[in-house]
């Protein structure tokens, strides 16, 4: 059966909402500063094991710089800081960062996670954020008008994915099969990677010569 796709507009707000626009936001100044983003990624077994807002990957000159990404634009609190960090560990990586709109009286956090690799941002000015994306070292933008491109190409995506699962939850078959082809691509194919890195290796040569 095939998939229809009804005629839509997507439009947004120069200030992102909170939930899948701050998302997209977020993963579209990666993605507009060279990074290969990732979205929306889920590893399940019985129940879901973790779900990943954004995984970003900047590829330099020496290395590639993979990082995990958490946005929260609501309250949060230290518990959700160390929950990313957990997943970070979990996936070996060195490098995450966590994406809020306000501080919730924790302006101590980014001094407490910095040694556990996680960079808390607040971006409570949406006009200074490109500004402030750069100063934090995540990179530059060559053409900031990518910031908005690539936003939309976001919010076009969920609403194609969405129109799949409800049709995929209505019994059609190809939005069954589109919907499978999804998970396929969007996470099987990141937990098929290798998790064993160079950062793991050389956490393991520093403790055989502290030992």
């Amino acid at each position: 059966m095939a998939i229809r796709f009804l005629p839509c507009v997507v439009t947004l707000p120069d200030i992102p909402k909170a939930g899948e626009e701050l998302e997209d936001y977020i993963a579209a100044l990666f993605q507009a500063s060279g990074h290969f983003v990732e979205k929306q990624i889920i590893e399940s077994d019985l129940a879901d094991i973790l779900e990943l807002d954004i995984f970003a990957t900047g590829y330099g000159p020496e290395k590639a710089v993979r990082r995990l990404i958490e946005v929260k634009g609501g309250g949060w609190g230290f518990t959700d800081l160390f929950k990313v960090v957990g997943w970070m560990r979990y996936l070996e990586l060195q490098h995450g960062a966590f994406f809020i709109t306000r501080w919730e009286d924790r302006e101590s956090a980014p001094r407490k996670m910095e040694p556990l690799g996680l960079d808390i941002v607040c971006f409570d000015d949406f006009t200074t954020a490109p500004k402030l994306f750069t100063e934090k070292g995540f990179g530059s933008f060559a053409e900031p008008r990518l910031i908005g491109l690539w936003r939309h190409s976001y919010g076009v995506e969920r609403k194609f994915v969405k129109v799949i699962n409800k049709q995929a939850r209505a019994g059609a078959e190809g939005a069954k099969a589109a919907k499978t082809y999804h998970r396929q691509i969007n996470n099987g194919t990141f937990f098929a990677r290798p998790r064993r890195s160079p950062w793991r290796c050389s956490t393991r040569r520093m403790e055989s010569t502290r030992s």
